[in-house]
């Protein structure tokens, strides 16, 4: 059973083996499963595969690499019932001896896992009740309680360990009576039996959601441990697997790649469906007389032509003419397929795995490709203006902590409903983080104090000394003595190191001992002298003393320090008047010239009686000369602003004469047909210019558009939709690495050249497109069968070794009671649950 790897391993051979196999995508699924428990390593082995249909098993034999069996398991009635007529000659039932024969090795040993996927027509809820109903379809349907029966029978001698019954999840309800009888016959073999249903595209990681079920039968006596589900996995997009194969028609992908002909009214009705809906978008459109009213379909050669239109690749450019090169002008642009090579213009990301372009002088984002795909997310993401989360340890303190410039914020989850601007908080919860400006406008930085005591003022709380034993009002961002009541009167005045420091005595308290330093700033050495009260105070601070007293004593500051202004009685005359500004009179004297003598500074101005310039003075400029005049002094500034240097002309050769020859000047200028052209000038180059142009008579014949494909016309048709993209149905080979029986990646690469080769050739046996599509639609996709296998196989490994249970992170896969397969899900609670009891 187990073959020794190494000093540490052993590997133990897991048979499977498939009824009703199709084309073996399932039983290539299990080869690829992996299972290991301890040191023991499963390797999964196909023994065979059974289906009525010859191609199938052809292409089962290609994909497993072991014989299949060719075999009918309709009874004689089924048979009849489905096809309607008598079997043909030397056709028989299969046997249970047929069926070990064809399912066991070569070396003779029963299987470990049996997987039967049996036709699920009947169930699905593609086909309509009524013609699910009929005994064509009811003997199919039948055929998955013959294939269950042939099987138990086949090995009952030697229990299979594990039988995997799937089919669509319809079946739970459409085919109820034939799942209580597989039940019963399955119990009847001694297996413990369980339903469940699941998606094959969380399973495998597929590009499809495929939903079906799975009836699991375990020998409770063989496999006594719990069944866990797979992992589930992500649903991919379609493009992330198909967008890895050549585009359709490439002949390196072969016949299955390419395009099928379909009639061209379905190609239309694609084109109109919008992406992720399907025909019943078709009934939103207006149609009027039978022709859609808000759009049209036209050849896209029709839509090239003339201004702004595209040349084709393969098409000749048209005649390169002088001053036409824009693409308003005619076809001058070219649709280039070579897309590879077009993404180095604006905004153009590159891979980070491939190697940067030419740093150009300003390579910014919009000039070229200078950004980069960079998978390493989690690198740089930290620094400006960075938050941590919550349970995160904090960066290391800088000297400039500030949120723009590290990770100095945290994601608080206390307070998500508490950071507002303005906001308050509850007196009776915690604050929130201290942040870098914390400031009432960027938080929650307030608090709803309950305790009333501050006093009704408006303004009570400026340079406000808090009591001792009371509560310290609210910490503001502005924490100086005039911005609240940040100050306290503290009763801890004796034995503190700076409690004598301006010190105030009161007026009858004895002074203290008078020490050899006796500033105001070492100790209580001023007193609270009583005589002062009632008197005004600080009546010296800009005081203005009259003319008459006598000056206060000289202090070192002025203005501000004492009365050092004086109300001065002396009249404003002539000698005193102030000079700011001032302009002297014609005939005064000149005020005195000092260091500053600019105007602000006295009267530095004089007003001059004495004009320089009569009244025809500053009248040359931007004068007209006339005609008759002689022209006035040429200068050395001869622009037009510095003096008479124009001139009336009464020539005006363009508007004589009715302005006939401006009219005919050759402006736009159309020559007829029958008269010979104007001379050719140097400069020719624009209908503006001359008469460049001529009315030419000849009509040109016109080139016939080509025309629409009939509705019923067969063809491959490329339709760009109005989202931009070309609605296009799947290719057989699309289908086929949808459900996993392809892997792009290991069948295709492109070289440095970008263009694709095939490394692993890939191809069914037909001539058919359709019964390839067939086969691979019935297929059961080969990773989801992947995942099956490996969690069955853990289970035998588990069951080898002794294990009766173990304990996983993952889900125990039973349905619906989500208990262990070792317990017998037939006891009469687990029917009572499921409704059937």
């Amino acid at each position: 059973m187990a073959a020794l790897l190494g000093s540490h391993t052993s590997e133990r051979i897991v048979r499977h083996a498939h009824v009703f196999c199709g084309i073996g995508a399932g039983a290539k699924g299990f080869n690829m499963a992996k299972a290991r428990v301890g040191n023991v390593v499963a390797r999964f082995v196909c023994t065979g595969g059974i289906d009525v249909d010859a191609g199938a098993i052809r292409n089962f034999e290609r994909l497993t690499g072991v014989p299949g069996t060719v075999m009918d398991l309709f009874s004689r009635e089924q048979y009849i019932a489905f096809h309607g007529k008598e079997p043909p000659a030397g056709w028989r039932e299969a046997t249970p001896a047929d069926i070990r024969a064809a399912l066991v090795g070569p070396d003779g040993v029963r299987p470990d896992v049996i997987f039967l996927s049996a036709p699920c027509k009947g169930f699905s809820g593609l086909l309509s009740s009524k013609q699910s109903l009929t005994d064509k379809y009811q003997a199919l349907n039948a055929l998955t309680l013959r294939g269950v029966w042939l099987v138990c029978e086949a090995f009952k001698d030697e229990p299979v360990p594990a039988i995997l019954f799937e089919n669509v999840p319809r079946i739970l309800t459409r085919g109820r009576w034939l799942l209580d009888q597989i039940g019963a016959i399955l119990r009847g073999y001694t297996y413990n039996c369980a339903e469940t249903v699941h998606d094959c595209g969380v399973l495998g990681g597929l590009a499809q959601s495929r939903k079906r079920m799975l009836l699991i039968a375990r020998q409770r006596e063989i496999i006594p441990n719990f069944i866990y589900e797979p992992e589930k996995k992500r649903l991919r997009g379609v493009g992330e697997v198909i967008g890895k194969l050549p585009m359709p028609g490439d002949p390196v992908a072969g016949v299955m790649h390419r395009m099928p002909m379909l009639q061209w009214k379905t190609w239309v009705r694609l084109a109109l469906v919008p992406a992720g809906r399907d025909w019943r978008a078709l009934n939103e459109l207006a149609v009027v007389d039978g022709v859609l009213r808000d759009y049209g379909i036209v050849p896209e050669q029709a839509l090239r032509d003339g201004a702004l239109g595209v040349m084709g690749w393969d098409e000749m450019s048209g005649v390169v003419i002088g001053n036409q090169r824009s693409p308003l002008h005619g076809r001058h642009s070219v649709a280039d397929p070579r897309t590879n090579e077009l993404r180095s213009g604006g905004y153009g990301v590159l891979g980070f795995e491939g190697p940067v372009g030419t740093v150009a002088g300003e390579s910014l984002p919009s000039n070229g490709k200078f950004a980069v795909a960079d998978p390493r997310a989690g690198g740089w993401h930290n620094e400006a203006l960075g938050v941590r989360a919550w349970e995160d340890v904090g960066r290391v303190v800088a000297g400039s902590s500030r949120p723009a410039n590290g990770a100095h914020s945290v994601a608080d989850p206390r307070y998500a409903a508490r950071d507002q601007t303005l906001g308050v908080a509850a007196w009776a919860e915690a604050a929130g983080t201290v942040q870098a400006k914390s400031g009432p406008t960027n938080g929650a930085f307030s608090v709803a104090d309950p305790r009333p005591g501050y006093g009704a003022a408006t303004h009570g709380n400026i340079m406000r000394v808090s009591e001792w034993d009371r509560p310290s009002p609210t910490v503001t961002t502005g924490h100086g003595p005039t911005n609240g009541g940040h100050a306290i009167a503290d009763p801890r005045v004796d034995g503190h190191p700076r409690s004598v420091q301006l010190g105030v005595r009161a007026w009858d308290a004895t002074a203290p001992c008078i020490k050899g330093d006796v500033s105001v700033g070492t100790g209580p050495y001023a007193v609270q002298d009583p005589r002062m009260l009632g008197r005004p105070r600080f009546n010296n601070i800009f005081r203005i003393v009259p003319f008459e007293d006598a000056s206060p004593a000289v202090a070192g500051p002025g203005g501000a320090a004492g009365g050092v202004c004086v109300a001065d009685p002396r009249p404003l005359d002539k000698d005193y008047t102030t000079t700011k500004y001032k302009v002297t009179p014609w005939e005064g004297q000149s005020r005195t010239v000092i260091g500053a003598s600019t105007t602000g500074d006295g009267a530095f101005a004089v007003a001059d009686p004495r004009p320089t310039h009569g009244p025809h003075a500053h009248q040359n400029k931007m004068r007209v000369v006339s005609a008759e005049d002689p022209a006035p002094t040429i200068t050395g500034s001869d622009r037009v602003g510095s003096g008479a240097l124009s001139v009336a002309d009464p020539r005006p050769v363009g508007f004589r004469d009715g302005r006939e020859h401006f009219g005919a000047g050759g402006h736009y200028g159309v020559v007829p047909w029958a008269e010979p052209a104007k001379t050719v000038t140097g400069q020719p180059c624009s209908y503006d210019r001359g008469f460049n142009s001529v009315a030419d008579p000849r009509e040109a014949a016109g080139e016939a558009l080509p025309a629409l494909p009939g509705p019923d016309d067969r063809l491959v048709a490329h339709i760009i939709a109005l989202d931009g993209t070309c609605h296009r149905p799947f290719t057989t080979l699309d289908l086929a690495s949808l459900q996993s029986i392809v892997d792009p990646e290991l069948t295709f690469y492109r070289d440095a050249d970008g263009i694709w080769h095939m490394r692993t050739p890939f191809e069914l046996d037909s001539k058919s497109d359709a019964e390839k599509r067939e086969w691979i639609g019935n297929a059961v996709p080969s990773e989801s069968a992947a995942e099956i296998g490996g969690v069955i196989g853990e289970a035998i490994l588990l069951a080898d070794l002794g294990e009766t249970f173990s304990l996983s992170a993952s889900t125990i896969w039973v349905s619906p009671a989500r208990v262990a397969l070792a317990v017998d899900t037939q006891q009469h609670a687990f029917l009572m649950e499921a409704g059937r009891a």
